[in-house]
């Protein structure tokens, strides 16, 4: 039968992600049982040895002893212990999508929004035999539900299996897992795959179609391989770190009294609860890819937060809030915020820095510099403003290392922050929860449009007024240097 292409929404294939750098393994060694302790009691002690003298004989070449290899079930947990961290990592972090990609953390938790929109404790994870072969894959659960295995290819880890949108998968004996998806509610596909060991992935083998009109069954080419087949999927993983395209397509349409003959006799396997992705600790040499100043979700020690911290803090999260900033991410810089950041600190606390040339305000690349190394810790360089060559959302852009922005009337910056928690995460890293309030529009020009100092001493328990509305919650990460904060992570609810 003519071949088709399977479409990956339909079958809810997900396409193998390599993952890089883990240990590689070196084949297993074969390990000699210990004595039994009847065995020893029969041994007798050896006498020492008469010195005999004898001729001189020739020295052979010194012989060096190959060093002590690892077992590969060392490399294989290993491996599987550094992907676990990465999980951690991004748990810790909170990262988002972007920065997962980036640390080489590929997981269906995405589309649960875990961990930027979801911090809970059901996130686990197994070492579980799914293919009975001895050696442990992976699996990461939500709740109950799989929705990531992890491989091991004979040298490194890779995943294995990704649970698509909509999607349900189940363990069953010799390597089978069955994934039930829906792209709609009249549409739905029973795809299952099969574990090959040596490659340490699933392949789709065959699967069950069924639309509001018709239900169809099919094998895929995986399920019928021949050894060259194989060996041209092998070589292409091996060599170009992928797959032939037409493992992934059907190979003949099959009716309902085949399909069930292929189907496995035994039942769904129980897999066990597992350890949470919470409980793990990270080893102290770990570095965080985004540094911990991005762990939005990391915790510390209460800090009791005095009167004159109050007003300190206050006014340090209260030079972001009041321009309306939403977030930041010392982790992924962009020059554009830098210079936009210091023209509107400039325009609200030091308008004498702010200049005009031609339509356009300005700030110079000497007060974009001195205004990020003030708030952020980072002394940019010019050459660093002076590539980028885009234009952000408020049309502003940056030139011989300043920040322009076309000359507009102003508006009003009512916003003011309030924090209301903070904690000691250690090596002088706070994490700090604030609420972004605005005053009320009488009061600001009854004042001159300035914020009145007595509002940046308001602390959680004084914030209930009526000339302040409040506008969002969030939480940001500072450094301390010396007696002031530098911003590392800064986000609103």
């Amino acid at each position: 039968m003519k071949k088709k292409t399977v479409s990956a929404l339909l079958c809810g294939i997900v396409f193998i992600a390599v993952v890089s750098g883990c240990t590689a393994g070196s084949g297993r060694d074969t390990y000699k049982a210990e004595p039994t302790e009847a065995e020893i009691a029969e041994e007798e002690p050896e006498e020492e040895p008469a010195v005999i003298e004898a001729e001189p004989t020739e020295v052979p070449a010194e012989v060096t002893p190959e060093p002590e290899k690892k077992p590969e079930i060392a490399d294989r947990r290993e491996s599987f212990e550094q992907i676990l961290y990465l999980y951690k990592e991004a748990l810790d972090g909170r990262y988002d999508v972007v920065q997962m990609d980036n640390i080489g953390l590929n997981t269906g938790l995405e589309q649960l929004g875990w961990p930027a929109d979801r911090l809970d404790d059901e996130v686990r994870y197994v070492f579980y035999d799914v293919d009975s072969d001895g050696e442990e894959e992976l699996v990461i659960s939500s709740y109950g539900y799989i929705t990531d295995i992890w491989g091991y290819d004979g040298e490194k880890v890779k995943i294995a299996y990704i649970n698509p949108y909509r999607g349900t998968a189940s363990l069953y004996p010799d390597g089978l897992l069955c994934v039930v998806s829906s792209s709609s509610a009249a549409d739905s596909t029973t795809c299952w795959y099969q574990f090959d060991t040596g490659l340490g992935d699933y392949f789709p083998v065959f699967e069950e179609f069924c639309s509001e009109s018709t239900t169809e069954y099919y094998t895929f080419n995986y399920h019928d391989i021949d050894e060259a087949g194989m060996k041209e999927v092998e070589d292409g993983y091996r060599k170009y770190g992928d797959y032939p395209v037409w493992i992934y397509e059907w190979s003949d349409q099959i009716d309902e009294t085949e399909y069930e003959k292929l189907l496995p006799k035994s039942k769904e396997l129980s897999l066990p609860k597992g350890d949470k992705i919470s409980d793990i600790i990270l080893p102290e040499y770990y570095d965080f890819r985004y540094g911990p100043a991005e762990a939005g979700g990391i915790s510390g020690d209460p800090v009791a937060i005095t009167k004159d911290m109050q007003k300190k803090l206050n006014i340090f999260i209260s030079n972001f809030a009041e321009q309306g900033m939403g977030s930041y991410d010392y982790g992924k810089e962009d020059m554009l915020q830098y210079g936009y950041f210091a023209y509107k600190w400039s325009c609200l606390n030091n308008y004498s820095d702010v200049k005009v040339d031609g339509d356009y305000y300005c700030v110079s690349f000497e007060t974009v510099q001195k205004v990020v190394e003030k708030y952020f810790g980072r002394k940019l360089d010019k050459a660093e403003l002076e590539a980028c060559t885009d234009t952000d959302i408020h049309h502003g852009f940056i030139k011989n290392g300043g920040y322009y922005m076309p000359a507009a009337d102003g508006e009003a910056h009512t916003g003011f922050a309030v924090v209301t928690a903070m904690e000691d995460t250690g090596s002088d890293i706070y994490r700090m929860e604030f609420t972004i309030f605005d005053l009320d529009l009488d009061a600001y020009y009854d004042n001159e449009e300035t914020i009145p100092a007595m509002y940046y001493e308001l602390g959680a328990a004084n914030t209930d007024r009526s000339d302040i509305i409040k506008r969002a919650d969030g939480y940001a990460i500072a450094a301390k240097e010396g007696d002031s904060y530098k911003l590392r992570f800064y986000e609103l609810y």
